[in-house]
């Protein structure tokens, strides 16, 4: 062998182990489900269920049901990437509905008062 190869050869050996480092790497980590995500979403619904979001944002909250479901199945499916993006998109479906049953609440709440005001004064 040449001088000319040796000095090439210790840096082709380092691009190869780090190459095939990086790839086994890479092979080895393997996707987990997206609990957490699944977690906030079944959460984030009963929070809005209970702020009476089935009435005042029915819409909203079938909607974070909806992709819920389509998460679990995609989860059930091992599809994870899908699961985590739909239940993500759940949690904020299901939050708009809860902030959408809080405002419409507290306009009803708004109202009374107003016509408590509205009465006294008559009075």
């Amino acid at each position: 062998m040449t001088t000319k190869h040796l000095k090439c050869y210790p840096i082709g050996l380092t691009i190869l182990l780090i190459s095939n480092t990086l790839f086994i790497n890479s092979c080895g980590t393997t996707r987990q489900p997206p609990t957490e995500a699944m977690t906030n979403a079944e959460l984030a619904i009963k929070r809005a269920q209970t702020q009476a979001a089935p009435t005042l944002a029915a819409t909203e909250l079938r909607q974070a049901q909806e992709k819920w479901q389509q998460a679990n199945t995609a989860l059930q499916e091992a599809n994870y990437d899908q699961a985590e993006q739909l239940a993500e998109q759940a949690t904020v479906d299901a939050k708009l509905a809860e902030t959408k049953a809080i405002t419409a609440k507290l306009r009803q709440d708004i109202k009374q008062i107003q016509q408590s005001i509205t009465e006294e004064e008559e009075k």
